[in-house]
C-alpha cells in the first residue's frame, strides 16, 4: 500500500525537477542578454526635455498675452 502512495509523490518530484531545470535554462538565457536599461533611461530623458520645452513655450505665450 505504501508503494501506491509513493507513486504520486515520485511523479510530483519528477515534475518539480523538470520545472527547476526549465527555470534554470531560462535564467541562463536571460543573464546572457545585454542590459537594455540605458535605452529606457534615454527615452525618459528625451520625454522630460520635450515636456519641459512645452511648458516653457506655454509660459512664454502666457507672458506675451
Amino acid at each position: 500500500m505504501s508503494s501506491a502512495a509513493d507513486a504520486p509523490i515520485s511523479t510530483l518530484e519528477e515534475i518539480a525537477d523538470d520545472t527547476r531545470a526549465a527555470l534554470a535554462m531560462i535564467n541562463v538565457k536571460l543573464d546572457s542578454k545585454p542590459d537594455q536599461g540605458w535605452i529606457i533611461d534615454l527615452v525618459c530623458v528625451i520625454f522630460g526635455l520635450v515636456l519641459a520645452a512645452i511648458a516653457a513655450t506655454a509660459g512664454i505665450f502666457t507672458l506675451i498675452r
